[in-house]
């Protein structure tokens, strides 16, 4: 059973990379359990709007909630237990190269608290 309250609340949100505006307008909300699959062209913004929902790109203009955060007035210093709490792996994993995998991670949790 699909929870009534979104994890995920995009509302007439407008992201940016640098000055140009990526993608304007648009809301959207994912439900808990929901899986969504986000597909576009090269340079059409998904990038952009995952790094927004995940605290990388501030949101200047709309309001978007996720996991309980409101991404614009989201602060510094609460981005990574958003991502903790979302579950945020990057793509290049960030990892330091003379650890193994496990000592990254233990880095990871011992410096998250």
């Amino acid at each position: 059973m699909f929870s009534t309250d979104p994890v995920v609340r995009v509302q007439d949100a407008t992201i940016f990379q640098d000055h140009n505006s990526v993608l304007n307008n648009i809301s959207f909300e994912i439900g808990k359990g929901e899986f969504v699959f986000l597909v576009g062209r090269t340079g059409s913004g998904k990038s952009s709007l995952l790094k927004t929902l995940y605290g990388d790109l501030p949101l200047r203009l709309g309001d978007t909630q996720v996991a309980g955060f409101n991404i614009r007035e989201i602060k510094q210093r609460e981005v990574p237990l958003l991502r903790r709490k979302i579950g945020i792996i990057f793509q290049d994993f960030q990892l330091f190269p003379d650890r193994t995998v496990g000592e990254n991670v233990n880095f990871v949790m011992k410096a998250t608290g």
